[in-house]
């Protein structure tokens, strides 16, 4: 039986992911009108979205992936900003 705590995680969990999945779609399209600024503050946006999700459900390997993906999309519109991540 789910106690209302870890069902409340898990779900923000998911919604975490959710925002970090729709912020690396749009630092994709960004990247791809060549809008580096926008690209940038949606990857950073994602990432720390990403993070969240990670953070309360580690063993989901998805929402390490997505992160991964996100720090990647912040180096084409930044290179010296990808040497933090």
């Amino acid at each position: 039986m789910w106690q209302p705590c870890k069902l409340a995680a898990l779900l923000s969990a998911a919604a975490q992911y959710r925002l970090s999945l729709a912020e690396f779609y749009l630092a994709e399209v960004a990247l791809e009108l060549r809008d580096k600024n926008q690209a940038k503050s949606a990857a950073e946006t994602g990432i720390e979205a990403a993070k969240k999700a990670a953070a309360l459900k580690p063993n989901n390997a998805e929402y390490h992936r997505i992160l991964g993906t996100l720090c990647g999309q912040v180096i084409p519109a930044n290179v010296l900003a990808g040497i933090k991540y």
